[in-house]
């Protein structure tokens, strides 16, 4: 029905509806003006009250218009704005001497603006209670009643009374939106964002009703052609009051709207608008002056009736014209490749994409069979199944790999359907093909990176550094590697599997990565056992979908570790005794010598050389000499402490140092000669060597063997290394030469 037209514009005449003007507006429009002239989704915004604004002193008022809203508001740009609230509007504005700017956009958007104070009237605003808060109105300009719509024989909904408990459509922030809350079927509502989808919804038979303009409601299903809606006869209880609308507060303003619309009024201009634009959705009632139309002779009365229906059906034909013309346009400028064929699956139809496409004009393609275009590399199967499908009356969809006229392979996206005549026959395949080869060639690259991050050996990782570092992808090697199922690990963060890391290191962690945006170091992971194990880590930084990461692999590196430390332990160390060697005592006496250097603290260097050692060896064999070096080490080793270094050069001659003795000269050798003493003691004490041979129990050997000591005290750097060793060698030497199993000192000479 027509929207009605408020008291204070109606006019001296009386008005009715006939089923004729219901018809023409079924007809004539496809959406209602309750959608665009909702109020805004109180779901999704806090309403304020607005602050009181000062009066307008604007030359030129920003108007705002909803896009294409007929017969309100037609048009999708400033320049082709009209409707009857834009013509409306300008004579308003001319009788009130404003001047203005009209700014056309999508209803939502021109509300915004109008809230945001960007826009200084809106001509086409309902009436509520929350625009009141922010809003002052006119006088309405025109009123649109509200229906219910249900699935045709859904006998359980006859009133507003059978809504409760129904699931019930209403369109996003509309005022059958405020009604359906107010009404307490918040929890029932489902929202659309178009009376369309709204409609397309209800028909789909998922919800019960529709909350909607009836007039909206009749367009929209004249437009999308649903036959199974229909609009309850008992009324919705709410209304759209449409007026022109200021901000809060512009009484000034106001006035000279509501004055304006006074004068179009009295001068008649309101009542022209309003028939042009609605006046084919009235009749009037018939007076006796009318009656005489009706009593012209029954010739006329029938040439009219047959004129009418010349007019329907010519009017109908030229409508199936256009549509086909339209439907021809539209599969001719298709972005997808479109193959017609009859019974026989000869080709009678291709669009232009086809051509484009396969490189076959249209006449090459006529009269051929689609397997015209076969490469012979798609599955027999596929075909199977699509000749199973399609003559049982089903359609087929799939991939074709097939050739184009330059023997060039392509994909293809198919989807096959037979068509049907009214009877119910197939007449025809239709098939619609899009070219998907360039999205085939992505697939299998990616699928080819798939297999080589999977398959790898190394550790392939990605981590979510907005998620508190949490693992976001790891591939099979690594859930290998700990031990645990991917699915796990993806639950891990960094401080789970890195034993150095704790939740509070993260965040430098994070700027870390991000500044210097690469990084490779060596760490320690914990497995699921909870077993340590060295890795080898390469970092690098990535924004990704927004987020930011950082990507990498690691690989487990015991192995290599365990070869340094034994090529380190063949470098630095004594194969036998596992002491250090001359080449790590050297280093340490260098780092002692820079210690002494700072503390001021001496040092001292012993030589010692084992005596009546080589009698061992002669009656026993080296077996059992590397056995009493092996225990002598030892017992070198605890006689001294553990900042001290004990280490053998060769044969059985061992080197002692001590650091950081003491800063006096003299009570540094009292020390150094009473450790050397304490080791002269140990070295004395007889060795008990058990001694083995293949197929015998093992015996007992028992030698003593006593050492001889020569000690050198050193300070900084005033003696070099060299001095500082061949002054304690020449002073075990003298210790041999006073008889042996005894101690002398030398002072190192420059």
């Amino acid at each position: 029905m027509a929207p009605a037209r408020p008291p204070f514009f109606w006019p001296g005449r009386r008005w009715r509806f006939s089923a004729c003007a219901i018809a023409l507006i079924c007809t004539l429009f496809a959406n209602g003006p309750a959608q665009a002239l909702a109020p805004s989704n109180p779901a999704s915004a806090t309403t304020q009250d607005a602050p009181p604004l000062v009066q307008l002193q604007k030359d030129t008022l920003v108007v705002g218009s909803e896009e294409d809203y007929p017969p309100f508001a037609t048009g999708m740009s400033d320049a082709t704005a009209g409707g009857f609230t834009v013509d409306l509007w300008k004579a308003v504005a001319a009788e009130a001497g404003l001047k203005y700017s009209l700014r056309v956009r999508p209803f939502h958007q021109i509300l915004q603006e109008f809230r945001e104070g960007r826009i200084d009237v809106l001509i086409n605003l309902a009436q509520s209670e929350e625009r009141r808060r922010f809003a002052d109105f006119t006088v309405p300009h025109a009123i649109v009643h509200g229906a219910i719509f249900v699935r045709k024989g859904e006998a359980g909904i006859r009133s507003e009374a059978d809504l409760a408990g129904k699931s019930i459509i209403v369109l996003n922030a509309d005022l059958a939106h405020d009604y359906a809350v107010a009404k307490g079927w918040g929890k029932q509502m489902v929202l659309a964002d178009t009376s369309a989808e709204g409609l397309r919804l209800l028909a789909s038979g998922r919800h019960d009703a529709m909350l909607l303009s009836k007039l909206a409601g009749m367009q929209t299903l004249q437009t999308l052609g649903l036959a199974n809606i229909e609009a309850l006869k008992a009324r919705a209880g709410f209304a759209q009051k449409f007026a022109f609308a200021v901000p809060k507060g512009q009484s000034e303003l106001l006035a000279k709207l509501n004055e304006g619309l006074a004068l179009t009024k009295s001068d008649g201009t309101y009542d022209a608008l309003y028939d042009k634009w609605f006046g084919v959705y009235e009749s009037k009632e018939v007076g006796w002056r009318d009656l005489l139309k009706y009593l012209i002779p029954l010739a006329l009365v029938l040439s009219g009736i047959a004129g009418y229906f010349f007019h329907q059906r010519n009017r109908e034909r030229l409508a199936a014209e256009t549509k086909l013309r339209t439907l021809y346009t539209a599969i001719e400028q298709s972005p997808a490749a479109v193959v017609i064929a009859d019974l026989n699956t000869c080709i009678q139809y291709v669009n232009p994409k086809f051509t484009a496409t396969t490189g076959y004009s249209a006449a090459e393609a006529a009269g051929q069979n689609p397997r015209f275009l076969q490469s012979g590399q798609t599955p027999d199967a596929t075909y199977a199944d699509l000749w199973s499908k399609l003559t049982s009356g089903q359609a087929w969809e799939g991939e074709l790999l097939n050739k184009r006229k330059n023997g060039e392979l392509y994909w293809e996206e198919v989807r096959v359907a037979p068509v049907k005549s009214p009877a119910g026959s197939v007449t025809h395949y239709v098939a619609v093909k899009v070219d998907i080869t360039a999205r085939k060639q992505v697939e299998e690259e990616l699928e080819l990176f798939r297999l080589i991050v999977e398959k790898t050996g190394d550790c392939i990782f990605m981590i979510d550094d907005d998620d508190d570092c949490r693992l976001m992808y790891a591939n099979e090697a690594a859930a290998r590697h700990y031990g645990a199922s991917r699915e796990e690990i993806l639950t891990w963060r960094i401080p789970d599997w890195d034993p150095n890391f704790s939740y509070d290191m993260l965040p430098q962690h994070v700027a870390n990565i991000r500044k210097i945006k690469h990084l490779t170091i060596e760490s320690q992971h914990r497995l699921k056992d909870g077993s340590i194990v060295p890795v080898e880590i390469s970092l690098n930084y990535v924004l990704y979908k927004g987020r930011h990461c950082h990507v990498g692999h690691f690989r487990n590196i015991s192995d290599r570790k365990h070869l340094e430390d034994q090529v380190r332990q063949l470098a630095f160390f004594d194969t036998l005794t596992k002491l250090p060697n001359r080449r790590l005592f050297n280093d340490r006496l260098s780092q002692a010598m820079s210690a002494s250097k700072r503390s001021g603290c001496c040092g001292a260097v012993m030589f010692l050389d084992l005596d009546n050692f080589k009698p061992l060896n002669d009656a026993h064999g080296h077996a059992v000499g590397d056995l009493l070096l092996i225990d002598a080490a030892n017992r070198l080793k605890a006689c001294v402490r553990e900042a001290d270094t004990v280490a053998r050069f060769g044969g059985d001659e061992f080197v002692v140092m001590l650091s950081e003795l003491s800063v006096d000269m003299d009570d540094s050798r009292s020390q150094a000669l009473s450790v050397a003493e304490k080791i002269r003691a140990a070295l004395s004490a007889p060795y008990h060597l058990i001694v083995k041979h293949a197929g015998e129990a093992g015996t007992t050997v028992e030698h003593r063997c006593t050492a001889s000591i020569g000690v050198t005290l050193f300070i900084d750097h005033a003696v070099s290394p060299d001095n500082i060793l061949k002054s304690a060698d020449d002073a075990m030497y003298q210790a041999k030469d006073a008889g042996r199993n005894t101690i002398r000192i030398h002072a190192a000479k420059a």
